[in-house]
């Protein structure tokens, strides 16, 4: 009697170890669930950091659009005889009161430069080719990577009303206005658009005080 009980005893422990087919069923039940809910939440979880990346991109474009304008802005001439503003298509260099490193306002001799960089992408032969907008000042030595743009990118002036490619003055003045110029991805005619356009709010040329020109000089 003692060794039929023992076996009896551990025929039903080894019976209890496993699952029955209607605790199978809501295992399965239950996992589907779960799987059917991920699925659906997944697509709403990437369009949630898709609307974030772009709200963030957004962000980025809007701060570099205004680190720029405010330092344009703020461009300074001194005296009349020495040309303080220059600019090519690719770099422009200046002094002015609102620098984007320094909050003071104390005027700072910058530079703001396109430079183009470009690198291979894996599976195609044509390597891609961006375009950064850079900012130093001389002063702090600062440099910041402010934008990238994916097509070409170049600075233009405006003087006398008329668009140029380059502003290389002999004496103290300043551009009507300044504008970054992004060529189209899919260009059927060359044309490009103008990203940015940022005016000076100081006079474009040097005042010159009278006492200059009864005597001949200024202190400055």
């Amino acid at each position: 009697m003692v060794k039929y009980r023992r076996s009896h005893s551990s025929k039903n422990s080894s019976f209890n170890v496993g699952f029955t087919l209607v605790e199978m069923l809501v295992v399965l039940v239950i996992l589907a669930m779960t799987t059917g809910l991920l699925a659906s939440a997944l697509p709403i979880v990437w369009q949630s950091f898709a609307k974030l990346e772009q709200k963030q991109l957004n962000q980025s474009v809007n701060l570099a659009a205004k680190w720029f304008r405010r330092s344009i802005q703020g461009a300074l001439l001194y005296h009349p005889d020495n040309a303080v503003f220059n600019g090519t298509a690719s770099k422009l260099s200046m002094i002015t009161n609102a620098p984007l490193d320094d909050s003071t306002n104390i005027p700072s001799y910058i530079t703001w430069e396109i430079k183009s960089q470009s690198f291979a992408r894996s599976g195609i032969q044509q390597s891609k080719v961006i375009y950064d907008l850079w900012y130093r000042n001389q002063h702090t030595q600062t440099v910041i990577k402010v934008h990238t743009f994916n097509a070409p990118a170049y600075f233009n002036y405006i003087v006398d009303n008329e668009w140029q490619s380059t502003f290389t003055p002999k004496k103290a003045m300043l551009p009507e206005a300044v504008s970054i110029m992004v060529e189209q991805s899919n260009p059927t005619d060359g044309s490009s658009t103008i990203w940015l356009l940022a005016t000076p709010i100081n006079p474009v040329n040097v005042e010159i005080p009278p006492e200059m020109i009864l005597f001949g000089q200024y202190e400055f």
